[in-house]
Parts: C-alpha cells; sequence; structure tokens
C-alpha cells in the first residue's frame, strides 16, 4: 500500500496489521474530521484530517525506527476524536487541557473494528494502550520533542506560511532518535524550530480561534440540551453534526453558528467572554558532546522568551466575536 504526504512524499506502508488499519472503518472516519475544528470554516485552506494526520504521526515514529507497536499506536491515536476535534473540550470544559477525547479512548476504541483487526495478527490493544507512556517516539509530554508534535506542527506551519516543505524537511533532517528521545543535532536549527513552534502556538490559541470553538460548542451545547444532538452524534464526523445543527431552527443555535466563517472578527474586550487554552511550546533537547541538554538551558534568551509566553497565554483573553459585515 502506497500513501502520499506533501511534506514526506510518497511511501508504502507493507505491514498487513497497519494496512488492515489504515482501511478500518474507525480510521475511515477520521477521513471527515478536521484537524483544526472550526478553522476551515474560517479559510479553507486549513484542509488537514485527523486521518492524514495520524498517518503523519505514524510515519515520524517508523522513520526513526520504533517498534510496530508504537507504529500502531500512533497510526490509531486519534480514533476517539469526535466531530471538530478539540470543540468538544469546550463542551465539556476541559479546554485549557484539550484531553476530553483522548481521556476516552480505551472506551471508544473497544468498540470499533480495530481490537478485531489488531488481535487478528497476534496485538492486544490494551496492552498497546497502556504500554502508550512507554514509548518515546509517538507521543511525550510538553515540551518535549515527539512525533505527534512534529506532524501537526509541520503540516500547519507549512499551511500558515510560517515554515516551507524545504524547511520542514530540514528540521526533519536534523532530527535523531538517541535511544531514548529525538533530538536536534544542531542548536541554531533547535531554536529555528522551537521559535517557529512557539509562533504558530499563537494561531492554536488565537482569539478568532478560540472564541469560534467556543461558539461552536455554545451551539452543540444548547442542541444537545435540546435534544436535537447526543454524545453519540459527537463520534460521527464534522458534516453530519454541522447538518444537524443548521437544520434546527432555534435562535439559541443559529445565534452562535452564524461566528462560524470567513466573516468573523475577534475583538478584545474586557466586558467580553473569558477564555484560557491550552499553552503549547517545545524546548527541544540538542546533542552537545555526545549527551543531550535542553535548548533552555544552553540559550537563555530563549529560556526568558518561553516563560513570558507561558505567562501571557496563561492568563488567557477576554473576547466577542463580530461580523465584517456588521461594521462595513
Amino acid at each position: 500500500m502506497f500513501y502520499r504526504d506533501k511534506i514526506y512524499g510518497e511511501f508504502e506502508i507493507t505491514e498487513p496489521v497497519l494496512q488492515d488499519l489504515m482501511n478500518s472503518r474507525a480510521m475511515a472516519r477520521l477521513r471527515k474530521i478536521n484537524q483544526y475544528g472550526t478553522w476551515v470554516y474560517f479559510d479553507p485552506k486549513f484542509d488537514t484530517t485527523r486521518f492524514s494526520h495520524s498517518v503523519g504521526v505514524f510515519y515520524i515514529c517508523k522513520k526513526f525506527g520504533s517498534s510496530l507497536e508504537e507504529q500502531i499506536a500512533a497510526l490509531i491515536h486519534d480514533v476517539s476524536h469526535t466531530a471538530f476535534s478539540h470543540v468538544v473540550d469546550f463542551v465539556f470544559g476541559s479546554g485549557e487541557k484539550q484531553d476530553w477525547a483522548e481521556n476516552l479512548e480505551a472506551e471508544f476504541v473497544a468498540k470499533t473494528d480495530i481490537p478485531v483487526i489488531l488481535k487478528k495478527y497476534g496485538f492486544d490493544y490494551q496492552k498497546i494502550h497502556n504500554d502508550k507512556n512507554k514509548f518515546s517516539i509517538f507521543e511525550r509530554p510538553l515540551p518535549a520533542l515527539c512525533a505527534d508534535r512534529l506532524d501537526y506542527f509541520f503540516h500547519d506551519a507549512i499551511i500558515y506560511g510560517k515554515i516551507s516543505v524545504e524547511d520542514a524537511k530540514k528540521i526533519f533532517d536534523d532530527i535523531i532518535f538517541t535511544g531514548q528521545e529525538l533530538a536536534f543535532m544542531n542548536r541554531e536549527m533547535a531554536y529555528f524550530s522551537a521559535k517557529k513552534f512557539m509562533e504558530m502556538a499563537e494561531m492554536w490559541s488565537s482569539p478568532i480561534q478560540s472564541a469560534m470553538y467556543r461558539e461552536l460548542a455554545e451551539a452543540i451545547k444548547a442542541a444537545m440540551t435540546a435534544g436535537i444532538l447526543t454524545e453519540d452524534d459527537l463520534f460521527t464526523d464534522d458534516e453530519a453534526v454541522m447538518k444537524k445543527l443548521h437544520a434546527a431552527n432555534l435562535p439559541e443555535i443559529q445565534s452562535h453558528l452564524k461566528y462560524i466563517g470567513p466573516d468573523t472578527i475577534a475583538i478584545f474586550d474586557p466586558e467580553g467572554v473569558a477564555i484560557k487554552t491550552k499553552v503549547r511550546f517545545i524546548d527541544p533537547p540538542v546533542i552537545l558532546s555526545g549527551n543531550t541538554c535542553q535548548l533552555s538551558l544552553l540559550n537563555s534568551d530563549f529560556g526568558r522568551e518561553i516563560d513570558e509566553f507561558s505567562k501571557n497565554l496563561s492568563n488567557g483573553f477576554h473576547v466577542r466575536l463580530g461580523l465584517k459585515s456588521d461594521i462595513m
């Protein structure tokens, strides 16, 4: 089986278990879930799906020589994501942690076709799930470098124009797996990457994106209160849920949906809604004289930048949304 990615190019997936997982019903659903929640309605070029992201994370793990079990974990790690991705965190009150779907992963995956596929090839899903914290490449706590973080950074930063495809390839080529962690060989490349990641984090937590997340979350909550949506509906896909929302002729839903589109603007307002989002940055290790050292310890300026960045985002902001058409 061959797969083509705009960053990694065309590559072959040879393991039968991975091929079957790629073709599973559970993975197919991710093709209809956008990585960015509401952002695609604001700017259609943000078209990365949870499926393409999952395949990218798998590819990075494979590239750095991870075990087949870790590759499996990487490929299926987003299966429990709901429609509109992290919008659901604002529905259920975990916007700062953004871990609602992740906390349901084992329970949700158990109901899909994935455990049966894994059992066919001698793998146990529960064991793979329980071993996630033992993996060194796929996923690690912030601010570590990991495959999950690298893939969404690459795709998002290229779409947003912060880096080019060539930049992404140079970054990728400068990273090695030490046997314990992913690390940069070059200090300057580590700093370039960490700075660009920080710039992207400002977009991921931007007032307009965060406020649109909240507006869609409020529409979903209103629809659930009215009995138009159930929690099960959230585990379908973006189009299916949005269709139900738009079909509901209720002011308490439509008043929020009107702000999900390209005409939306964000206005800082002390009387606006208080929003706090997840703070993301990386402090990658750098190879130095055969050992690794965190970039912030090698570059004190970067350490201060991290502190200031974290403090600013942690404070959150007050914002209200408007429409360009209302002020023109």
